[in-house]
């Protein structure tokens, strides 16, 4: 009997593994195949950027890369909802289509700020009230344990705003969003895998392989295309939405590691578009005395522009300095939480800053000029 448990437990184990490399492979494939098509229709119709002062590229360009993620990720997902029988899909989809036609309709003819904040909000709304995700436990963060519903709710809404936004503000050099949204989803897909939220796990394993294609043609020379703000407002939903799944849970056991730090590790990830966002609001409003939602230059990766690295080079030197953060957030498992939430803010705040204090140190010591 017992032998045959574990048959069984291993039989279902490779199905759950053939799954995730089914579904990471599918939405590689249908985005890897999607994109030379917009790129034509782009350049056909004239869809592409037009260059300004703010640009850090010298071609007109197509931004409407977020087409092919959005149609990647929902066939994959089609695929796989009957399957899995996810009660959470409808609405995870109804949430994606929303912010699909307004990215689209943004993209091509630009919306206010207001009708993007609207949308989103809607958007949020659909998957907090009829699926329930939302965050209902803060682990002890800041003292607080279990949240009631109205908190939970605003708490969970402001969330979702904020992570689509700041994911949003990263998305202006070559490969940065879509190195973060691949490492947070491999990351967050293995734990998904470990603790046996095998949809999850697809949608995780599904956004890695549009994000990993999308790479491609982001750093290519002549097929060269962004994500726009389709892209980047569904993968800055669905990390958002990840994440408040994953803190839902307890803990999750790797081996025989236990972490119920979940709080934190989620902030490990996504620390450079939470420190990035914070930086340029707070510098907008209380330095420049004008609006947080401006655009301007003054993100950290213009900053690194300026010291003449390269968008491949800062693109990189962030995604390592994220690890390097997410893996600093698991030897700190044991301590209390708020001691880990210090502990990372600060290690944060030092490793971004660190090639900025390197420039003043060595470089601007040297009297080098940088343009």
């Amino acid at each position: 009997m017992l032998i045959e448990e574990l048959q069984n437990l291993h039989s279902s184990k490779l199905i759950d593994e053939i799954s995730l490399i089914t579904a990471f492979v599918l939405s590689l494939t249908i985005s890897y195949i999607i994109f030379p098509k917009i790129i034509y229709i782009s350049f056909k119709k004239n869809l592409v950027s037009d260059l300004n002062e703010r640009s850090s590229h010298v071609n007109k360009t197509p931004t409407l890369g977020g087409i092919s993620i959005f149609i990647a990720i929902m066939l994959t997902l089609s695929f796989y909802c009957s399957y899995f029988e996810s009660k959470n899909y409808s609405s995870l989809s109804a949430s994606l289509i929303i912010l699909f036609f307004m990215g689209v309709k943004d993209d091509v003819l630009v919306l206010t700020a207001r009708k993007k904040f609207f949308g989103q909000i809607i958007a949020a709304l659909i998957v907090i009230i009829i699926s329930d995700v939302r965050i209902k436990n803060l682990h002890g963060l800041f003292g607080i344990e279990d949240l009631n519903y109205i908190v939970s709710v605003l708490l969970s809404l402001f969330t979702y705003i904020f992570m689509i936004n700041a994911y949003n503000l990263i998305d202006g050099i070559d490969g940065l969003a879509g190195s973060i949204g691949i490492l947070f989803s491999l990351v967050i897909g293995i734990c998904f895998y470990y603790i046996d939220e095998i949809f999850y796990a697809v949608i995780s394993f599904s956004l890695m392989g549009a994000l990993l294609a999308f790479l491609y043609y982001n750093f290519s020379k002549y097929q060269k295309i962004f994500m726009g703000d389709t892209g980047s407002m569904i993968v800055g939903f669905l990390i958002s939405y990840l994440s408040i799944l994953f803190i839902s849970n307890p803990e999750i056991t790797i081996g025989n590691v236990s972490f119920s730090n979940l709080p934190i590790i989620v902030m490990s990830l996504f620390f450079y578009p939470l420190i990035d966002t914070i930086r340029i609001f707070s510098l907008r409003l209380f330095i420049l005395k004008k609006s947080p939602f401006l655009a301007d230059s003054n993100h950290m990766h213009h900053r690194l522009l300026s010291l003449r690295l390269t968008h491949k080079e800062i693109t990189f030197l962030i995604s390592f300095l994220t690890l390097l953060l997410f893996f600093s957030s698991l030897t700190l498992n044991l301590l209390n939480i708020n001691i880990q939430f210090t502990c990372i803010m600060a290690m944060g705040v030092t490793y971004f800053s660190l090639p900025f204090i390197l420039y003043h140190l060595f470089i601007k010591k040297n009297e080098i000029k940088i343009v």
